[in-house]
């Protein structure tokens, strides 16, 4: 690869740089919560939860109707009296009337039902928000993994770029060497060979670079140009026992997994209201107006208030209800058993993620080392190629190796903030 292809690449990476908007793993997170379609309608079931948690939607206050009617009618009329001799004809005779009635129940004793009806409700209501929660920890690291990834192929960018450059001037020294002083030809190609060979590996670091950054963008929601926060701030000082006894009481599938026993807990209940006898009260007020032309009576008008006392006993209903409340019974246990198992899996995901994050903390101890060890073993190797004491192959071997090493601790550090990120979804303090 010559000179003006390598001019190329280095306008090529310097141009991705340009018209880029900063931004913060914080902000993408806001912004991708801004945009995703999924958070907004779990954000509107949350709303609809809220709405129905009523003690009017339970069932807990007087029902009221108002019911109201209107009539006209003409009719011919023939009306025959035991004192006339001849009938009474009235032609299009007029009638009409209207009238108007408020009707009121209320339940005085339904089994408790509507009772177990609120609380249901608000259950609902809690659970709905603690899907939502569920919905926004999940785009959250779903942002902090593709965040993350743009960092990681970025540190590997740059690593790329310092080995073509380190290879570019081996390849002019070895060329010059070559031309003028009669070096070694297969110094030379061997140079060459190396310098292709990081030209492909910069290129291909900034393809992933780029698709690394287009899947940020996907998840975000922009269109915009976007550049990382380089910076990364680790916590290592999690404690498994801590974690755990945070994900007790706030981890979010665990509470919803309790949610689904008292909701099952609460439908139990109400189906077993149903078989309670239920005692209502209604008052009903009438008011009636009717005149008809064509009657001995032309003109009428009643109001007047009634009212009753209702008792319903349910006697048998195909054993509907019973069956009912056996499914119930059984929906319980099955809400139990799923508490079970998320408690099962929480913990081992809260053990597996601290292993991993454990195992990321002790090699990134380990890289520190290795990079320097690596570092000085380039160096050193860079000056005895200079003075010919040591061979191409060596070089390379001691240029890989600080390739490596680097790359490979830049992954160990992201892995820790991987790591730490899920521990804390898990633990529920992700959104804290």
């Amino acid at each position: 690869m010559n000179n003006f292809t390598l001019t190329i690449i280095i306008l090529f990476f310097s141009f991705t740089l340009k018209g880029q908007i900063n931004i913060s793993l914080e902000q993408a997170v806001e912004q991708a919560l801004e945009n995703n379609n999924i958070v907004k309608i779990a954000k509107k079931n949350t709303e609809i939860a809220e709405n129905s948690a009523t003690i009017g939607n339970a069932g807990l206050l007087p029902t009221v109707v108002g019911n109201g009617n209107s009539n006209v009618g003409l009719n011919n009329s023939k009306l025959q009296f035991v004192t006339a001799p001849e009938p009474l004809i009235i032609p299009a005779a007029r009638s009409s009337g209207y009238g108007t009635n408020l009707q009121a129940n209320y339940i005085l004793f339904g089994g408790f039902a509507a009772q177990y009806n609120f609380k249901r409700l608000k259950l609902n209501k809690d659970a709905a928000s603690i899907q939502e929660r569920v919905n926004i920890e999940s785009i959250v690291m779903q942002v902090a993994q593709s965040y993350y990834g743009v960092l990681q192929s970025q540190i590997n960018l740059k690593i790329q770029k310092t080995a073509l450059e380190i290879s570019k001037e081996r390849l002019i020294r070895a060329q010059v060497k070559n031309e003028l002083a009669g070096g070694s030809k297969i110094d030379f190609l061997n140079a060459k060979v190396d310098f292709n060979t990081d030209s492909i590996s910069f290129i291909n670091a900034q393809n992933n670079h780029n698709n690394a950054l287009l899947k940020l963008k996907q998840v975000v929601n922009t269109n915009e140009s976007l550049q990382i926060d380089t910076t990364l701030t680790l916590n290592t000082n999690l404690n498994l026992e801590e974690l755990k006894t945070m994900a007790q009481d706030n981890n979010a599938s665990l509470l919803n997994s309790e949610y689904n026993i008292q909701l099952a807990i609460m439908n139990t209940k109400i189906s077993q209201s149903s078989i309670i006898p239920k005692l209502s009260i209604n008052g009903t007020y009438n008011f009636n107006h009717s005149e008809n032309e064509a009657s001995v009576v032309t003109f009428s008008e009643n109001s007047g208030f009634s009212g009753a006392l209702q008792l319903s006993i349910p006697i048998w209903d195909g054993s509907k209800k019973n069956i009912e409340i056996q499914n119930t019974k059984t929906n319980l246990s099955i809400a139990e058993l799923n508490k079970y198992e998320a408690e099962s899996v929480l913990n081992r995901d809260l053990e597996t993620a601290f292993a991993n994050y454990k195992n990321a903390i002790t090699i990134s101890n380990l890289d520190k080392l290795n990079i320097e060890t690596a570092e000085l073993n380039f160096e050193r190797s860079n000056e005895l190629f200079k003075v010919g004491q040591i061979n191409n192959t060596d070089f390379r071997t001691a240029q890989l190796n600080l390739l490596r090493i680097k790359n490979q601790a830049s992954v160990n550090k992201i892995n820790i903030k991987l790591a730490e990120i899920e521990l804390l979804r898990l633990s529920g303090q992700l959104l804290n």
